[in-house]
Order: structure tokens, then C-alpha cells, then sequence
């Protein structure tokens, strides 16, 4: 019996570690405070493939949501090229308020498209 406890606990251990390591990197814990403003929070601008951890970029998404204004999904306003000459798709994760469900836009480059609008 004991050996299968040690065995359990080693993996639990291992996915533990697993679990800390993705959310090391799904979510840096030094975020300056342009990624939340009042109502708004982005987690994380997926692009081409990438995390784009670029707080202007954060910053630029904020107030997009801010304002509902229409963007398109593009190199410039991420602040990168992952892939230069590639065709990219996008997501941008972010929650209104702090509470409630996370809502997510989904984008291929050069898509129109707006954040939903504030509750």
C-alpha cells in the first residue's frame, strides 16, 4: 500500500510542477498595470502562434475596449511580426469587471472586428 501512495504522490508532484510551469507562461505574474484599467482586464494577445506580452500592445487592446471601436487584426496593433510573411490568426482573452465569464475574440489577420461591448 505504501508504495502505491509514493507512486501517487510522485504524481501529483509531476503535475503539479506541470500545471505551475503553464501558468508561468499563460500569465507572467509582472503584468504592469496597463493589462487592467477600471473595468477591463486583457490576460493574454495570442498572435500567429505567439503570446504577445507587449504592454503597449495590452494598453492599445484596453482602450479599444474602452471605446468599441472597430480595429482591424493586424501586425501593427499587436506590436509584432511572429512570422513575417505568414498569414496569422489571433486571440485575445479578457473578462469585463473582474467577475463573471471570460470572453475571448477570435481573429485572422486583417479581420474587422470590435470588443463587446461594456455591460
Amino acid at each position: 500500500m505504501k508504495r502505491k501512495d509514493e507512486t501517487y504522490n510522485a504524481m501529483v508532484q509531476k503535475k503539479d510542477a506541470e500545471l505551475q510551469e503553464l501558468r508561468r507562461h499563460l500569465m507572467p505574474f509582472n503584468r504592469s498595470s496597463l493589462w487592467k484599467r477600471d473595468r477591463v482586464e486583457i490576460f493574454f494577445i495570442l498572435y500567429g502562434g505567439r503570446f504577445i506580452w507587449d504592454d503597449n500592445a495590452a494598453n492599445r487592446f484596453v482602450d479599444l475596449a474602452y471605446s468599441n471601436q472597430e480595429f482591424e487584426f493586424d501586425d501593427p496593433i499587436s506590436g509584432q511580426d511572429p512570422w513575417p510573411g505568414y498569414y496569422k490568426s489571433g486571440a485575445i482573452l479578457y473578462r469585463y469587471d473582474g467577475v463573471g465569464e471570460m470572453r475571448c475574440l477570435l481573429a485572422r489577420q486583417h479581420d474587422k472586428m470590435r470588443f463587446d461591448r461594456l455591460p
